[in-house]
């Protein structure tokens, strides 16, 4: 059915640009369109489990309340018989077109799906090899750069940090701007995001199949999968009639269409971004990527294998009580996009112009349809006896150790001092749905590092929260606890603070801080791993 109703609410399109490197976000400019919201809403009802009596209401709390009401986008949740709710907030543009699910965004970061499956295409295809090295198939490679492969590129192994300036507008020019610095690290030796790395990538597709890379993924990826409303940026050939979402800079008085170059430089950010695209079109994908008519099964294997980092090849890979289960967040200049799959067919989606946190809104609406997988967390921390620096931060080094069982149904996690019968420094209780997914997801960081000899330590932010009198700070109800391949932060001088060895953190999404990070050494990673997943049986 399809309900327009005007809730009475004001919105704000809003800009958001999100960092890549472990998924850290900062917001933009506010915008300066502000009306009574029209809600588009296509509801599926009876298509499977997840579309029992009153769903669609239960979502819509979910994202009321995540959002504040204040929600800008398109938001899709399938089952593995169907659509079972799809739902748009808002309007599209200055024409004041609502949005829906056929409603076209800039995917930022998520257009990396698409760019490997267009080299694994390239592979089916017989032109590359994935463990070929990329100067076998580029011309002006550097010796120091040389070795790197294909499918390094594509897993963010490969070690290439550098950008593009803004001047390139060729891929022989990117490639010589990417690589003309060594390595950061020996490629394949750990995992560092990198957006560059799919520049290249671009350019490679570029060279080896003799049309744009736009026009390659236009025509071998999103029309191979059904994807007839959706385009990229740079070509001028959305569906007749698409409705396609703005970015507004308000600042600088400038508004534009996701279809519409976001940045200055003409190679713009080919490869690691660039796809536009709806809801609807995602899901078309999705089910398009189970199928063998994309990418065969060999292909499929290799996506999905997950690598260093919990990465396979355009997405972040990992396993649950369902089976297998794939993410990837886009940001960009304007937008933001989550898609979450899992092996049992449920697709969540969530996209926005708006200033929202569709990471956040995504897995929050995982949790209401897999209530196991609920990344909410309880989280105790210990400060008696504990100094504090200036920032209210107690930090522990050098003898610092976690421990996961099995207690009253749940999974509790303890972090403690190593030495002695120290009091624990943060107690934890998570369901155990997430605390087997947390093993895979620790396991795919740890992976392939070998153990530094370093204890793990630990920061605990306390400045934003009370503490009882025996020193004790209850986090808030709606914490989370996340893995990340490595920690990168700022010291207490404004330096740089690095480290690539595997890192757990409690987030307080709500007061945009972090109150635990945890920092451990990869065999003690792999311990905890095995730990988790015993206790979770």
């Amino acid at each position: 059915m399809i309900v327009m109703s005007h809730p009475g609410m004001r919105f704000g399109i809003r800009g958001l640009v999100c960092a890549a490197i472990l998924g850290a976000g900062a917001e933009g400019s506010p915008g300066s369109v502000s009306r009574a919201a029209v809600v588009v809403e296509s509801i599926a009802p009876g298509l499977d489990d997840l579309a029992e009596e009153g769903l669609a209401a239960r979502i819509d709390r979910v994202i009321a309340r995540e959002t504040l009401g204040q929600f800008w986008g398109a938001v899709l949740v399938a089952g593995g018989d169907g659509v079972v709710y799809s739902r748009g907030f808002g309007l599209a543009n200055s024409d004041l077109k609502p949005i829906d699910d056929r409603t076209l965004f800039d995917i930022g970061s998520i257009s990396k799906a698409f760019t490997a499956t267009a080299v694994l295409r390239l592979e089916l295809e017989g032109k590359i090899r994935l463990d070929a090295p990329i100067s076998m198939y580029l011309e002006g490679v550097p010796r120091h750069a040389a070795r790197i492969t294909i499918a390094q590129l594509l897993g963010h192994t490969s070690g290439v940090t550098g950008g593009a300036s803004m001047r390139e507008d060729s891929g022989r020019e990117v490639v010589r701007s990417v690589l003309e610095s060594p390595p950061a690290f020996e490629p394949g030796t750990r995992m560092e995001y990198s957006n560059a790395g799919y520049f290249v990538l671009a350019a490679l597709i570029e060279k080896v199949s003799g049309r744009t890379y736009e026009e390659y993924v236009r025509d071998e990826v999103l029309r191979v999968a059904g994807m007839r409303g959706s385009t990229l940026i740079g070509l001028r050939d959305a569906a007749e009639g698409a409705v396609v979402a703005a970015r507004v800079d308000e600042q600088m008085g400038r508004r534009s269409l996701a279809t519409q170059e976001p940045y200055a430089y003409s190679w713009g950010y080919k490869g690691a971004g660039g796809v536009v695209a709806s809801a609807m079109d995602l899901y078309a994908f999705d089910r398009a990527l189970r199928g063998d008519g994309l990418i065969d099964a060999l292909g499929k294997e290799r996506m999905f294998r997950a690598g260093q980092g919990g990465y396979g090849l355009g997405w972040f890979v990992s396993t649950t009580a369902h089976g297998w289960r794939h993410e990837h967040s886009g940001g960009v200049w304007g937008f933001s996009s989550e898609m979450i799959r899992h092996e049992d067919g449920t697709v969540i989606i969530v996209l926005t112009n708006g200033r929202n946190n569709p990471v956040r809104l995504a897995k929050k609406l995982e949790a209401l349809v897999m209530p196991e997988l609920s990344e909410d967390v309880e989280a105790v921390v210990h400060t008696a006896g504990r100094e504090k620096d200036e920032l209210g931060i107690v930090g522990v080094g050098g003898a610092v150790g976690a421990h996961a069982a099995s207690e009253d149904g749940r999974v509790s996690i303890t972090i403690m001092e190593a030495a002695g019968d120290a009091s624990p420094l943060v107690t934890m209780k998570l369901a155990k749905g997430r605390a087997a997914m947390l093993a895979g997801e620790l396991e795919g960081v740890s992976q392939g590092n070998p153990a530094t000899r370093q204890r793990g330590r630990v920061m605990l932010g306390t400045i934003r929260y009370r503490a009882d009198e025996s020193g004790r700070i209850v986090l808030p109800e709606d914490v989370a606890i996340a893995v990340m391949p490595g920690y990168h932060g700022t010291g207490k001088d404004g330096e740089s603070v690095v480290d690539a060895r595997p890192t757990i953190v409690v987030q307080d999404a709500a007061n945009g801080f972090w109150p635990v990070i945890l920092i451990l050494d990869h065999d003690e990673a792999r311990e905890l791993v095995k730990q988790l997943r015993l206790a979770a049986e």
